[in-house]
């Protein structure tokens, strides 16, 4: 049984090896189709892969750049918020220390740096506010714009 089955095989290896080498009326045979069949695939590869690189390299740049752009408004909204908050915590600070006359000043704070206007009693109170200012973490530098009233 072992010696029919080999016997087939190679009778068949046989009939394709003598398949691969006819001409046909083109004049090429089986395996030079074969070989020019694959080097047009690897060549339709090769430029597939070339122009996915390309757009690949587009896309990169254009996630680069929308990313960066995020980037920029997600501070610049961060440093919107901290300014809120900063401005809240100062006022309230004011507010809470019973010397002072926190509705005759004013907060202004602009990217972590705090304007005091207003005024206050006396040089004391306006030196006061300007420390409770400046106890804030969040703050880059404080201008003291208070001025002192005239009794």
């Amino acid at each position: 049984m072992k010696l029919i089955s080999i016997f087939i095989a190679l009778a068949m290896v046989t009939m394709l090896m003598e398949g691969c080498a006819r001409l046909p009326e083109d004049g090429q045979s089986v395996s030079q189709k074969l070989d020019r069949a694959i080097q047009q695939t690897t060549l339709t590869i090769a430029d597939a892969g070339d122009r996915v690189g390309t757009t690949l390299e587009q896309s990169k740049f254009e996630i680069a750049s929308v990313a960066s752009s995020l980037s920029e408004n997600a501070l610049l909204n961060t440093l919107a918020v901290s300014d809120s908050a900063i401005n809240a915590a100062i006022k309230t600070d004011l507010v809470r220390d019973p010397a002072l006359r926190a509705s005759s000043i004013e907060v202004d704070t602009q990217d972590g740096v705090v304007s005091l206007t207003g005024l206050t009693d006396d040089i004391a109170m306006r030196d006061r506010a300007e420390r409770i200012a400046r106890t804030n973490r969040s703050v880059i530098q404080v201008t003291n714009n208070l001025g002192v009233r005239s009794f």
